[in-house]
């Protein structure tokens, strides 16, 4: 559960930093 969360966090930073600078993937 714990690495899992870690992933999901990481990845719901990743989309919120495109969205606030857009940028080419």
């Amino acid at each position: 559960a714990t690495p899992h969360t870690s992933v999901v966090t990481k990845t719901t930073l990743a989309g919120l930093d495109v969205q606030t600078i857009p940028h080419p993937p």
